[in-house]
């Protein structure tokens, strides 16, 4: 058997076993602590590591068929998502990082964090400070963080997104993601003796390099663990790549959509 692990936050405790079929089992549990997960098709092939391809048996209460075709979800099932801790809006900026650092040191101290953010992009080295300070109290603190999604991560915003485990991602419904290759705009100006010219080339050639390294590192963060591969990730992204939130939940880069 195969029981997942429990969080802070109120959800129905689900176990789990292959059965003889090879399908997968689902047991609803007593009301208490539990993991906060979609609906319970993805909660429990994520859960038994299997495919959503897998055919599963459940018992008890589970989202009800939503007459567009969707699942109609409980509204109330992710309560902490309700009120983030961090709010952070506009361009990813020193300003955002300065704001972010604030309400940091203002949020509680122990259990469930949450992080919201909503941007049309901005620097992409401060994302990955933001990042880097999430990384560290994660792994320093055993600190359970969720990133919250809302209307429009862009860009910096989907680099912030990408230090964040794809099981601790949400979006709001109709937010839209947008992954792209990172830009350069730079006029270089030759002047003085040949040689210095030629290492003038090359050190605009090593920094195209290494942002390139740079870019492909957050690639592979974005997708570890999705459905979408780094292939495609980077065949799509010099040409913009939007992503709704729908999209996002069912192909693995977020957990779920509220």
């Amino acid at each position: 058997m195969h029981e997942p692990s429990a969080t802070s936050c109120h959800r129905r405790v689900y176990t789990c076993r292959v059965i003889p079929a090879g399908a997968v089992e689902v047991d609803h549990g007593q009301d208490g602590i539990g993991r906060m997960y979609g609906d319970w098709f993805e909660w429990a092939a994520w859960a038994c590591g299997r495919l959503p391809t897998k055919t599963l048996s459940c018992t008890g209460t589970h989202p009800r068929p939503h007459r567009y075709g969707r699942m109609e979800q409980d509204p109330t099932r992710y309560p902490l998502l309700a009120a983030p801790h961090i709010r952070l809006s506009g361009s990813v900026d020193e300003a955002m990082y300065t704001s972010f650092r604030e309400q940091l040191l203002a949020a509680p101290t122990d259990g469930t964090l949450v992080v919201s953010i909503t941007t049309l992009g901005g620097d992409p080295e401060v994302a990955r400070a933001m990042g880097t300070d999430i990384r560290m109290l994660r792994d320093f603190q055993g600190r359970e963080i969720l990133f919250l999604g809302k209307v429009a991560v862009y860009s910096a915003g989907s680099t912030f997104m990408s230090y964040f485990p794809v099981e601790h991602r949400f979006l709001t419904r109709r937010t839209r993601l947008m992954l792209h290759e990172r830009q350069l705009t730079k006029t270089i100006n030759l002047s003085g003796p040949l040689r210095s010219c030629i290492a003038q080339l090359k050190a605009t050639l090593h920094e195209i390099e290494h942002s390139i390294m740079i870019e492909e590192e957050g690639f592979h963060d974005i997708v570890d663990g999705s459905q979408v591969s780094f292939e495609e990730l980077h065949e799509k992204a010099p040409a913009n790549w939007y992503i709704g939130a729908d999209e996002a939940r069912d192909r693995g880069l977020v957990l779920d959509v509220i």
